[in-house]
């Protein structure tokens, strides 16, 4: 189990779990949203310094529970460089100073608004004080990077409060908070006499409370986690500490002054509480300081606790005032009152579970706390309905068991060693290739299909689901509903796009078209793999290929040829000339990675490329550069969605290299100030229709898929394009079928993409770099299948 900052946690299991629920964070105050505040501002003090690489991208954490209640998705809140770079060094005036504590700012704002825009829009109103006015953060909801949902920060700015004034005049206002945000509204009213007339009275239903929030005990471990502490003492049992206790991080600290207490000649084992300290105001006192000579100063300056060292063995002692500031770390049920006593019982039955407080798939799910489990019955009629929904692709042994005990001998001693038992939920078994489902582990349909696809789906990889010939099979079947559900879930099932970073310009042979007058072109791109060689030799230079070794400086990529379907048979023009390439360069080819899902660009108009991705499948070597090679570049999408899944799949594409096509669309990469054009000409309805149809937003465009959009006149009429495109290439909502015939809309092919995206004079712009597979909750793929131990869900 992992600590906010990706360590592992000094927390025992149980207390890893409790301290993410509702109730200690009642008690304790939020502080993984303490924590996150303050890994946040030190990122945001490395970005004023220079000093954090342009990929990263700030984690505002899950939403508060303010925000939940005001219908903000549960979802990471994230912000870009981008957007700090508006707000400090463009129009919006924001300083550095003013970005402290930013996290605990959103999460706990004095006032919330829905946009008049769209309901899929928060803007959160923060203490932080401008000359302009409060400073807001605009939240777009539900958005997608690097086929991860997330709620986006796209904007933080100030805002006059004359402004605000009218939102909450045309009904905006979801929630006010009742202290601080009353003041403010109460305040900016008072101060603005030409704004309409605002009452300062609300319904009881939009007041929250975030005191609590905004104040968060200091007594947390170098992780940011809630520290356990220890006290020794010679009684044998109590329930309730006195004031002004003392307590010390070390339990063997601990455990020696219990000792030190026991009477002459009784041997007894002493006695160490395990605690956790609520102190929300600490002071950090000298070394050996008696906290009674300071407790009634410290008391009438809100003190309610100290911390001193302990000589210089990194032992520290804190105190306390009171005793409701103190709760076991052991011997507890889960509910924190305020009441002395350190066991703070709970109801029965309100137990939490892992999975209800940690909202992390990619842990070991552990539901052997109290969960409502399905019956057995109920839990194999749901695997039933899914294996058959998996029938298209062959017979997928799938079952399911009662109990753990019920597994195979080897997988339940695998699950000793691992420490897992007691926690399996389904196990695949690479031995039989069998996926085994636990009954009693199970509590709700989507538990049962995430667990399937997890395992069948992650760990066979599409390639050994539904055999070698993975094109045939997809052929045969159609895109039947079940792939379209399961791909927004698998990276290998959709097209994926990542960031640019810093991608070098495509290496081209030669201009489009030259290849076309072969005698032997046509024949290339139906399958003939001795015309495609004659075709490549005819275009390739000893020059271009001078020129391909000089920009790989030394290195070693894999060659991986785009290998896909022409409506007259396999292209193997990419192949031919990787196999040139390889000979000359001393490269290795990889031919296993192929097109599941066809996108029949060749002679296909220009939203037919923007609206039609290709899919890809196939095993990646993590850590590997990789050279993407081609028979033609038009707008660049089959590059880049090649491009996409080699590295969100653990691989680098340092370059691409395709026999013909545009000179000025070599340039692939979407620059700044187009992205700025396209923003400024339709606003965020483009990246947010983009998102929602094509799920990834403007900064993944290339440049010549960037210019075609910029001479649409209007987002509506580009989404009219894109279904019309759709719709003729037989993928629209209606249609699930896998091959799409080559429409050719109004934009003629063999003109240049657009002139408004092949300017050479724009420099590109740098994002994210190539992003490694590790992003969690995503599903494994067929390099899973290298293992001969049972995988654990």
């Amino acid at each position: 189990m992992k600590a906010p900052n990706g360590k592992p946690t000094k927390l025992s299991e149980k207390q890893w779990v409790q301290v993410r629920t509702p109730a200690f964070k009642e008690w304790f105050g939020d502080w993984e949203v303490d924590s996150r505040n303050t890994e946040v501002n030190r990122q945001i003090e490395d970005w004023a310094a220079g000093d954090i690489l342009s990929s990263v991208i700030l984690n505002i954490g899950k939403p508060s529970d303010v925000l939940l209640e005001h219908g903000v998705a549960d979802l990471p809140i994230t912000l870009t460089q981008m957007v700090i770079n508006k707000a400090v060094n463009k129009k919006h005036d924001v300083s550095v100073k003013d970005l402290k504590d930013i996290v605990m700012s959103v999460q706990s704002p004095i006032a919330i608004f829905k946009d008049k825009a769209g309901s899929d829009t928060r803007i959160i109103v923060t203490e932080i004080r401008h000359s302009d006015g409060n400073v807001i953060a605009v939240i777009r909801m539900n958005t997608t990077r690097d086929g991860l949902e997330i709620n986006d920060i796209r904007s933080i700015h100030p805002k006059r409060d004359s402004s605000i004034a009218y939102w909450v005049g045309d009904g905006l206002l979801l929630g006010l908070e009742k202290d601080k945000g009353r003041k403010w509204l109460e305040n900016s009213v008072a101060s603005n006499s030409r704004q309409p007339q605002v009452s300062t009275t609300f319904d009881d239903s939009i007041i929250y409370d975030s005191s609590k929030m905004s104040s968060v005990s200091k007594v947390v471990d170098d992780n940011g986690e809630p520290l356990v502490v220890y006290h020794g003492t010679q009684a044998e049992s109590f329930n309730e500490f006195s004031e002004n206790s003392y307590f010390t991080n070390k339990k063997e600290t601990a455990e020696r002054y219990s000792d030190q207490l026991q009477p002459d000649g009784i041997e007894r084992t002493p006695n160490v509480y395990e605690v956790f300290l609520n102190i929300k105001k600490i002071k950090e006192m000298p070394m050996f300081s008696l906290y009674e000579d300071y407790a009634s100063q410290l008391k009438k300056r809100g003190v309610n606790g100290t911390i001193a060292p302990m000589g210089n063995s990194g032992a520290y002692e804190f105190v306390v005032q009171s005793p409701n500031q103190i709760k076991s770390a052991t011997d507890n049920t889960g509910a924190f009152s305020e009441s002395g006593d350190i066991r703070f019982s709970k109801q029965d039955g309100d137990t939490e579970t892992l999975e209800t407080v940690s909202g992390d798939k990619s842990q070991l799910h552990i539901s052997a706390l109290t969960a409502p489990v399905l019956k057995h019955e109920a839990v194999e009629i749901i695997v039933n309905e899914t294996r058959r929904k998996l029938a298209l692709f062959g017979d997928l042994p799938i079952n399911t068991i009662s109990t753990e005990s019920d597994l195979p001998a080897h997988i339940i001693k695998q699950a000793e060693k691992d420490g897992a038992t007691g926690e399996i939920k389904a196990v695949y078994d690479p031995h039989t290739k069998t996926v085994y489902i636990v009954a009693d582990r199970m509590t709700s349909r989507q538990n049962i299909e995430e667990a399937i696809a997890h395992e069948a789906l992650g760990h066979y990889g599409v390639r050994v689901l539904l055999g070698k010939d993975v094109k045939k099979a997809f052929n045969q079947s159609g895109m039947p509903m079940f792939m379209t559900h399961w791909r927004d879930k698998i990276p290998s099932m959709k097209s994926v796009r990542n960031a640019w970073g810093d991608f070098p310009e495509v290496v081209l042979l030669s201009k489009l078209g030259s290849a076309k007058n072969h005698q032997g072109y046509e024949a290339a791109k139906g399958g003939d793999m001795d015309a495609a060689l004659d075709v490549v030799n005819s275009i390739i230079t000893e020059e271009k290929i001078e020129e391909i070794h000089r920009i790989l400086q030394g290195r070693k990529p894999i060659l991986a040829p785009v290998i896909a379907d022409e409506l007259s048979g396999e292209n193997k023009l990419p192949i031919a000339y990787a196999s040139i390439l390889s000979e000359k360069l001393g490269l290795q080819v990889d031919n296993g990675i192929v097109q599941i899902v066809r996108a029949y660009h060749t002679d296909a108009g220009a939203f037919h490329r923007i609206a039609i991705n290709p899919i890809f499948e196939g095993e990646i070597v993590e850590d590997q550069d990789y050279l993407i090679i081609d028979d033609t570049l038009a707008m660049g999408g089959t590059v880049t969605s090649l491009k996409g899944y080699i590295e969100i799949n653990g691989g680098r594409v340092i370059l691409a290299s395709t026999l013909t096509g545009y000179p000025a669309a070599a340039n692939i990469v979407v620059k700044e100030n187009m992205i700025q054009s396209l923003r400024d000409k339709h606003g965020d309805e483009l990246e947010e229709y983009l998102k929602k149809e094509l799920e990834y937003g403007i900064e993944k465009l290339t440049q010549g898929e960037a210019g075609h959009i910029k001479a649409t006149p209007s987002v509506d009429e580009l989404r009219k394009r894109i279904v019309e495109a759709k719709r003729e290439a037989g993928r629209d909502e209606s249609s699930r079928r896998n091959t799409f015939p080559a429409p050719k809309d109004q934009i003629n092919p063999n003109e240049p993409p657009s002139s408004e995206g092949v300017s050479d004079s724009e420099p590109p712009m740098l994002s994210r770099s190539p992003s490694s597979n590790n992003n969690e909750g995503s599903f494994s793929t067929t390099q899973e299948l290298g293992k001969d131990v049972p995988d654990l869900y």
